[in-house]
């Protein structure tokens, strides 16, 4: 099973690739995780300290997530130097609000995008807000602004906005983290219903889950958006083999094919298809078995 382009675990999971980073960069990646200790540790990069504050706040109400502000701390880089920023108890006392003390101490900061502070947060699974792209170790890339259209394999444009979220989701994916790749995949979906890939995505996900009738609901709606994509064909091939769809899924399987998709000796090994080995329209898929 794939969430796009190449297979990546025993079940051949692939989710959609985007031409991410070149050598010598570290991924940039928003990543807000769903649960965890109310006192966060966040990291901010490449842009206004603040507005990137913002949408982190932005995220954890639209996810209901219980974060303490007062507790939590914020990490920045400017150049090679890091620091750890933090309210204290005691600024509860001026009888402000958290978030206004916040936009304080952020206003008219930069958080530059640092690759060793990157690093240090994905070790530690601390939350990540960022634009979401490659981040050179050197010299940081400039940052779109929120909204910007950009371009994904196929060269359709998207929102920054979608594009981040659908990245989130591929990190939570390839963590097989699959209840948090939904919910930023939905995200993506709220935003942008035919986003390239994103209900095939969805689609594997829920199959991973094993929650087969949303799975078929995602699939279905990936073969009709994007039905030159010989892995969509080759996903649903997969979901039908697990469903005992044998006919179907051979049919699935000779449209990828068809489709450009190349039928390893290690396609034919994935445990979704163990039904259909030995049967002649199966094997003739693979004649270098």
């Amino acid at each position: 099973m794939k969430f796009h382009t190449r297979s990546l675990s025993a079940a051949a999971i692939a989710f959609v690739l985007i031409a991410l980073a070149d050598p010598g960069t570290a991924a940039c990646m928003r990543h807000v995780a769903a649960s965890g200790p109310s006192a966060r540790v966040v990291v901010l990069a490449g842009g206004d300290a603040w507005l990137l504050f913002q949408q982190y706040l932005s995220e954890v109400k639209q996810k209901g997530l219980d974060v303490s502000l007062w507790q939590s701390t914020v990490m920045i880089s400017a150049g090679t130097h890091q620091e750890s920023i933090k309210l204290g108890w005691a600024k509860m006392l001026t009888g402000e609000s958290a978030e206004r003390l916040w936009e304080r101490a952020l206003s008219g900061r930069k958080a530059d995008a640092n690759a060793d502070l990157l690093a240090q947060a994905d070790g530690s699974s601390w939350d990540v807000i960022c634009a979401g792209q490659p981040v050179a170790v050197k010299k940081p890339p400039v940052q779109p602004a929120p909204g910007t259209a950009q371009t994904i394999t196929g060269g359709r444009p998207v929102s920054t906005e979608a594009l981040t979220y659908f990245k989130s989701g591929l990190q939570y994916a390839a963590r097989a983290d699959y209840d948090n790749a939904i919910k930023e995949f939905k995200v993506v979906e709220r935003i942008d219903p035919r986003f390239p890939h994103v209900q095939m995505n969805l689609g594997v996900a829920h199959m991973q889950r094993k929650d087969y009738v949303h799975a078929a609901e995602y699939m279905t709606r990936a073969v009709q958006q994007d039905g030159g994509n010989p892995n969509v064909h080759y996903n649903m091939a997969c979901l039908q083999a697990r469903l005992g769809q044998a006919d179907d899924a051979i049919a699935s399987l000779t449209t990828a094919k068809a489709r450009g998709f190349v039928m390893t000796a290690k396609i034919r090994r994935d445990p979704d298809f163990a039904s259909l080995r030995g049967r002649t329209d199966f094997e003739s898929l693979f004649p270098n078995k």
